[in-house]
Parts: C-alpha cells; sequence; structure tokens
C-alpha cells in the first residue's frame, strides 16, 4: 500500500512538474513574439515620424559608409564617408571630396579631428588610405576647412602601412594638446611589438607649428 502511495505522489510531482515547464515556455513564447512585434514595429515606422516616445531624429540619411562625426562651433556637423567625401550637414547636405583617398576594404577617409582652436584657425584633420605604385598606406593630413573647401593642405603623418583590413583611423586631441594616432596592424600582427613600425600603435603627435611635428610611438 504505501508503495503504491509513493509511486502516486511520484508520478504526480512529475505532472505537475511537466505542467509548470510547459507554462514557462507558453509565457516565454508570448513575450518573444511580442518583443518581436515591437521592434518590428519600430523598424517599419516611417523615418520622419519617429521624433517622439524617445525614438531619435533622424538628421541625414543615405549616406556612404560613414565612419566619424564632429560638430562644429556652428553646430554644423561633419560626416566622413569611407570612399572619400567628407559631409557637411545643416540645413542642407554637401560633399567635399578628399582627394587621393583609396577605398579599399576597410580603408579609406577614416578618421576625423578638429584642431582645439579650430574657431581661430578652421583646421581640421583627416586620417585616410592612399595608394602608391601598387601599396596601400595610411597617413594624416591637415586641411583648411572654409565654407565648402578644404584648403593649404599638409601631410602630418605618412608611411603609415595599409591594407585592405586593419587599417586603424582614430584620430582624437587629447587636453595635453597633443593628436593622438590609432593605427592599425595592416593584417601584420607583429607589427605592434616592432618599436620601429608606425603600425598597431597609438602614437602621439605634438604639434609644434606649422612647420614641424613631434611624434611619439606608444
Amino acid at each position: 500500500m504505501a508503495w503504491c502511495l509513493g509511486r502516486y505522489k511520484e508520478g504526480l510531482m512529475k505532472k505537475i512538474l511537466a505542467g509548470v515547464l510547459i507554462l514557462i515556455f507558453i509565457v516565454g513564447g508570448i513575450s518573444f513574439l511580442r518583443s518581436r512585434q515591437a521592434n518590428q514595429t519600430l523598424v517599419t515606422q516611417p523615418l520622419s515620424q519617429n521624433t517622439s516616445n524617445g525614438i531619435p531624429l533622424v538628421i541625414v540619411q543615405d549616406l556612404d559608409i560613414p565612419w566619424e562625426v564632429a560638430f562644429l562651433p556652428s553646430g554644423e556637423m561633419l560626416v566622413t564617408e569611407r570612399p572619400g567625401n567628407l559631409v557637411q550637414i545643416s540645413k542642407d547636405k554637401s560633399e567635399i571630396v578628399v582627394q587621393g583617398v583609396k577605398h579599399v576594404g576597410e580603408g579609406g577617409l577614416l578618421g576625423m579631428a578638429l584642431h582645439p582652436k579650430f574657431s581661430e584657425n578652421n583646421f581640421i584633420y583627416l586620417y585616410s588610405t592612399t595608394q602608391s605604385g601598387g601599396t596601400y598606406f595610411n597617413r594624416v593630413e591637415r586641411y583648411k576647412l572654409q565654407g565648402e573647401q578644404l584648403l593649404e593642405r599638409k601631410v602630418i603623418l605618412s608611411g603609415i602601412k595599409g591594407s585592405a583590413n586593419h587599417d586603424g583611423g582614430r584620430i582624437i586631441f587629447g587636453p595635453d594638446g597633443m593628436l593622438y594616432i590609432g593605427t592599425g596592424d595592416a593584417e601584420n600582427p607583429i607589427s605592434a611589438q616592432d618599436t620601429n613600425s608606425l603600425n598597431g600603435k597609438i602614437l602621439r603627435v605634438e604639434l609644434y607649428n606649422s612647420a614641424r611635428t613631434f611624434f611619439e610611438r606608444n
């Protein structure tokens, strides 16, 4: 008798456990479907209507592989496009073609930084990939942004080996006023440990004046 009662309790517990698992599965499935439906609703809403309820406002669209964004003191936005365009966005969108840029794989027009005294000198720094004699290189150039033109081109640093992948490209001015440049290993990981190579490093560039620069590898 006791044996039968034990078997009965064991069977009842198994049924209860199975019921709980089925209930969890059903509730989880409903939650997943609701979440998926909500995401699909957000995606299919017209972009022009995404202006309320915490949904970001679309400022510009149809960019061609945008890579870096910077804001001018005037509030205008600058965007680098990897194929070689510098896009200015205010009430309208205009494009400046940066000469000599080679878009290959992950390479092209990449990083951008404004000089700390941009409001005084209008200097903008660009990191880009170029090609010479069938070999890819990366470089940092300085321009003077005047209206919709890039003037007074000056090469700040060149000879950074490039590739279809791992080109690095982030540049930023630090609180010390120096320009920091992140370079990729150009698909050669060993270069990061080679102190004679500019690749796979964070380079620190001190801009003494318009005539010369000084950089350190870190």
